[in-house]
C-alpha cells in the first residue's frame, strides 16, 4: 500500500484535463495547489482493524516527516480530484506523478 502525505494550501481551481489512459476523454475535477512531502509503502496482511490502520498511518508519517529541527523537503504539485480518480501532477500540468482510481484508495480517519 502506498501512503501519500500532502499538505494542501488554499488555492482551489476547477479544471478539465485529458485522461492519461484515453487521450480522447476529458475529466472534470478540482485542482489543489499542494506541497508533496513524500510517499512510502507499507505491507498489509489480511483485513486490518481500524486501530492497526491508524498505527500504519502513524508509521508512514514517521518515515516521511523530517526530524524536529530539520527542514521538511517538499515539492510543489497540483492535486487533481474528480469523481473517477485522484492525480498528482507537476505544477505546470505537463507530467503525471501519480494516478489512482478512486476504487483503489482507502481512507483512514
Amino acid at each position: 500500500m502506498n501512503i501519500h502525505i500532502l499538505i494542501i494550501f488554499f488555492l482551489v481551481l476547477t479544471r478539465t484535463i485529458v485522461d492519461p489512459e484515453n487521450s480522447s476523454v476529458l475529466i472534470e475535477g478540482v485542482l489543489f495547489r499542494c506541497r508533496y512531502l513524500g510517499s512510502t509503502q507499507l505491507l498489509v496482511e489480511g483485513n486490518p482493524t481500524k486501530a492497526s490502520r491508524m498505527m500504519q498511518a502513524q508509521e508512514a508519517v514517521g518515515r516521511i516527516k523530517a526530524p524536529q529541527g530539520e527542514s521538511q523537503p517538499s515539492v510543489e504539485v497540483d492535486l487533481f480530484i474528480s469523481t473517477e480518480k485522484i492525480m498528482v501532477l507537476n505544477t505546470d500540468l505537463q507530467d503525471i506523478l501519480m494516478d489512482h482510481s478512486l476504487r483503489s484508495i482507502s481512507y483512514i480517519g
